[in-house]
């Protein structure tokens, strides 16, 4: 938990919605309110406290494949990577990926379906047709010890791009040691499109003899049209010795 804290920032340069000092495997900032006590406080002024529901994907995709789906843990944390094939002849955009994170007793620890979750981790930003891509979910913050997960891919996707989808390259990775948060790959993203991606995200694998032994996400806030930058990804898993490979899916469209 310490380490997931310590780097969101760098992964995806977002803010922290957490009051967190370090006490056990919780952090807490001094000053803060608990969520505890700010309900109590909230159920005292007689504020209504609202549910805010959960993202519908719809009915199973049977034009998606999902070929692989593995659950990786280590002292940081867990990750769930989803391999999956669009059998179809056309694009998927925000093709919805559920995930149900169940402990070793069979119990529903996390799911990604709350709504407000960050479109990266509800699914895969663009899948072309016949395409196989790799979705990770790197931020599980299950109740109990994760054992095993179940997967479904939804129906409800939004409009292909028009015309040819934008472009990102991805080249010169390399794994380095963080003193802080440990394995990463760093390497170049460049956008071949005039327009500008939003919210970049950079899925992360690792692989041995095929199989999926590592896992994470990085992202940019922006990507400009034509502009080539750097960028890093944290993994859960041992990436060292594997067959590394990242995919950077246009996010903007239009």
């Amino acid at each position: 938990m310490r380490r997931f804290a310590a780097i969101l920032f760098r992964r995806l340069g977002v803010s922290l919605p957490l009051c967190l000092v370090a006490t056990g495997s919780l952090l807490l900032i001094p000053g803060c309110q608990s969520t505890q006590s700010k309900s109590a406080e909230l159920a005292e002024q007689g504020a209504e406290m609202i549910d805010p529901g959960t993202v519908q994907i719809g009915n199973e995709n049977v034009q998606v494949e999902v070929l692989e789906s593995v659950l990786l843990t280590d002292e940081y944390g867990a990750a769930v990577a989803v391999t999956l094939k669009n059998n179809s002849d056309r694009f998927l955009a925000n093709l919805p990926i559920l995930i149900d994170v169940r402990d070793k007793r069979g119990k529903s620890i996390f799911r990604n379906d709350q709504v407000g979750t960050a479109p990266a981790l509800l699914g895969y930003p663009l899948v072309g047709p016949g395409e196989t891509v790799t979705w990770v979910h790197d931020q599980i913050l299950a109740s109990g010890a994760p054992a095993s997960v179940k997967v479904k891919v939804g129906s409800k996707v939004d409009a292909p791009p028009a015309g040819e989808p934008p472009k990102i390259v991805v080249s010169d990775i390399k794994l380095q040691v963080d003193p802080v948060s440990g394995v990463e790959v760093v390497g170049d993203a460049e956008n071949l499109s005039p327009l500008d991606q939003q919210e970049l995200t950079f899925f992360a694998v690792s692989r041995k003899g095929g199989e999926i032994v590592a896992a994470g996400r990085g992202g940019l806030k922006k990507l400009s049209g034509g502009q080539k930058t750097d960028f890093a990804s944290f993994f859960i898993g041992d990436p060292q010795g594997g067959d590394v490979s990242v995919e950077a899916p246009p996010t903007t469209l239009n």
